[in-house]
Parts: C-alpha cells; structure tokens; sequence
C-alpha cells in the first residue's frame, strides 16, 4: 500500500507476488509461460490488472482477460475478511493510542 501525499490516507493498493516471495514469482511466472531466469525472474510483476481484466495490443487486437484475483478472493473470503479485520484493529488501536499520547503532551 502507498499512502498519499496529504493526510497519510491510503490512495491505491499494489497486488502482486513481492520480490522476496520468490515462491509465488516462480509459480506465476512459469503458469503464464514466461521464461524462470534473466530479468522477469528478478523484476516485480506489475501487469496483474491487465492479465486479470485483458487489454488491447498495440497495434490491433486483444488479450482476453484470465482472472486470478477474484477466484483466489472467493476460494478465501473468511480468511481475508478475518485479517483485514483485525489489522483494522490494530491500525484503529494504534492510532488511538497515538492521538491520546498527543493530547497529553499538549
């Protein structure tokens, strides 16, 4: 996640395998048929939105889209609504904690 530059609010998400599962990099890579060495096994993946919606070619013509995202959300919803909640929690109780340390020091 980045946060903004004003108000630290959270402005987008980044969903792909990071650099240092390189588990998870491998796998996603060799199902789509990319090559397991040289820069595509060592760069970060960032074109999940266009494999999982498709997008036009340069040129002409279309890759049809392969959804990977909202099966994997679906086949996990109780445990991802599990752990966003209770990282909500713990980001509420922080800053709670931060804003009472605040008005005491005024």
């Amino acid at each position: 996640m980045r946060k903004g530059r004003k108000g630290g609010n959270i402005t987008g998400l980044w969903v792909a395998p990071i650099r240092n599962q390189r588990k998870a990099l491998l796998q996603y890579l060799s199902f789509y048929g990319i090559p397991l060495s040289g820069k595509a096994a060592n760069s970060g993946i960032r074109h999940g939105h266009l494999v999982e919606f498709g997008h036009q070619v340069p040129g002409g013509g279309s890759v049809g889209p392969r959804p990977f995202l909202r099966p994997a959300l679906e086949s996990n919803k109780g445990e991802v609504i599990s752990i966003f909640k209770s990282t909500l929690a713990k980001r509420i109780d922080a800053l709670v904690t931060k804003l009472n340390k605040q008005a005491r020091n005024r």
